[in-house]
């Protein structure tokens, strides 16, 4: 019955702000399948603080909800499976997600003295390590989701069944949105603790004594790394 299951797809979108669209299909093997993919935009300076500098100019603005980033990733997902209504049982087949992710992070262009070079690419595996673990507990909570809902007992009608597989994926997603931020929280020390980002703040002192400066760009750079999903 396909058009219980694209209520199931419709009730998921809810979920995340710019998913893409949501289609049903049949699955070959049940379960959570991921793919990823990495996409990259351009850096430039020679400094550290250049970098830092055009990375809060130029860099990703416009992602989804969240303007202001180092580093993101975008997940898209399909739900899986197909619904059959007879007499007195919903029939379930092959239910799962497929869940397809966008790394987008960033990469130096310009020309630079290898010191500023190994500062930013020790920067960018920061930040791609960060993603992926983002990545790991989207993974989780899908995963601990889709075990949950193939426990259920025999459902007799297929949309009792679809509200209750959505109300299941939307306490885990819950979950799922505090497991990120309490991440990104941790993660702000070591952000500040980076080559780059340590020599980008010690440069903009010399630029510009006045303490106050350090201030205004350690507020800059956490709160753009708070808005990387």
């Amino acid at each position: 019955m396909a058009s219980s299951a694209t209520r199931l797809a419709v009730l998921l979108s809810a979920l995340f702000v710019g998913a893409g669209f949501l289609a049903v299909a049949p699955a070959r093997a049940a379960g959570v399948t991921q793919k990823t993919v990495y996409r990259y935009y351009p850096v430039r300076g020679r400094t550290a603080l250049d970098m830092v500098t055009h990375m809060h100019s130029n860099g990703l603005h416009g992602v989804g909800r969240f303007d202001k980033a180092y580093a993101t990733l975008d997940m898209d997902f399909k739900v899986l499976g197909t619904t059959r209504q007879s007499a007195d049982r919903c029939h379930i087949a092959n239910f799962g997600l497929a869940l397809s992710f966008k790394v987008t992070l960033p990469r130096l262009v310009s020309r630079t003295r290898r010191d500023a070079r190994r500062q930013f690419t020790g920067f960018q595996r920061f930040a791609r390590r960060h993603e992926l673990h983002h990545r790991k507990l989207y993974l989780g909570c899908v995963r601990r989701g889709v075990r949950r809902i193939r426990k259920f007992s025999s459902i007799g009608n297929c949309d009792a069944w679809i509200d209750k597989a959505g109300a299941v994926l939307v306490e885990e997603f819950k979950l799922c949105n505090r497991q990120h931020e309490a991440f990104d929280r941790q993660e702000q020390a070591r952000l500040l603790k980076t080559a780059l980002m340590r020599t980008a703040i010690r440069q903009s002192l010399r630029v510009n004594v006045a303490s106050a400066r350090r201030g205004t760009l350690e507020r800059e750079i956490r709160r753009r790394w708070s808005h990387d999903r």
